[in-house]
């Protein structure tokens, strides 16, 4: 827009300037063909149009800047073109009027009421991380990642039939109390060494010979004596056999015959003869110590 009024305003003082000078040049020219003033003459005349010319053209320079002023803003239009033929060989400029933009309306101020946050409530302690509160947790230093009840335990912390082997190794659940279990919570399989059928804890015979039938002490007939003759039972053929006598082989009573000597062999001539032991010498041999009287040694 600025380019458009400097080019008008060039073209209007063009336009005002330009017919002065023609008239200067045209009076010029025809005192130069008249030729009949005098040289001071004519230079007179000369200082005096050229003193015109710069009044004209200050008085024309004048209008030209109050023209311009009274048209500064307004649009070209047809009456334009009665002074300025020039510019008709050219588009009118077409000044556009100022565009009014409307006032900027700046949006209320909006004043928020302040925020209040709600207090920061700290949650709960809870040391071992299993998701329940110290205060509520009855397992303290649960394992990683293991699942918890509502009291905070696992199933590593916890021995529901308390046999000593933790719920997460437990193998056999609901063990009654007081009976030995292994490593995996099961019922230990006591020992019976001798497999007779009665546990070691509970057999008085250790050894009983395989496949001997036993009572409920684990022993076999080969390894009780029963009348303690000192017979087991798998050999004694007389059970029963009154403490202290004497048993044969077989666990049966030896009966024995009315002895001849007047004391037992051992001792009978031990008073007379010290310890000379009859075996040791012959019948006949007795009979001529003892002057063939035989009531030396017999009952007889």
């Amino acid at each position: 827009m600025k380019k458009v009024f400097s080019l008008l305003s060039i073209l209007l003082m063009l336009a005002v300037a330009v017919p002065g000078m023609q008239a200067a040049y045209a009076s010029d020219d025809e005192r130069e063909r008249e030729g009949t003033a005098p040289i001071s003459s004519v230079e007179e005349d000369d200082e005096s149009d050229d003193d015109d010319s710069d009044r004209k053209v200050r008085r024309r320079g004048l209008a030209v800047r109050k023209h311009r002023r009274a048209m500064q803003g307004v649009a070209v239009t047809e009456d334009c073109f009665r002074c300025h033929d020039e510019w008709a060989a050219e588009p009118p400029v077409v000044v556009e009027p100022p565009v009014t933009m409307p006032p900027v309306v700046e949006p209320p101020i909006v004043v928020e009421p302040p925020v209040t946050m709600p207090p920061v409530v700290e949650p709960p302690a809870d040391v071992d991380g299993d998701g329940v509160a110290d205060a509520q947790d009855s397992c303290q230093n649960t394992p990683a990642n293991e699942l918890v009840n509502a009291n905070g335990c696992s199933a590593s912390q916890l021995d529901s039939d308390r046999d000593g082997v933790s719920d997460a190794k437990d193998l056999c659940e609901n063990t009654p109390a007081g009976i030995d279990v292994d490593a995996n919570g099961c019922t230990v399989v006591p020992a019976d060494t001798d497999n007779d059928g009665v546990i070691d804890a509970n057999d008085a015979c250790a050894n009983t010979p395989s496949g001997e039938a036993v009572d409920n002490s684990g022993c076999g007939a080969s390894q009780l004596d029963s009348d303690n003759d000192r017979v087991t039972n798998d050999k004694d053929q007389c059970p029963g056999t009154a403490s202290g006598v004497q048993v044969d082989a077989v666990g049966c009573e030896v009966v024995q015959t009315p002895s001849i000597l007047k004391a037992p062999a051992e001792t009978l001539c031990r008073s007379c003869h010290g310890f000379e032991n009859p075996a040791n010498s012959t019948h006949s041999r007795l009979q001529q110590i003892h002057g063939q009287n035989c009531s030396f040694c017999h009952n007889f």
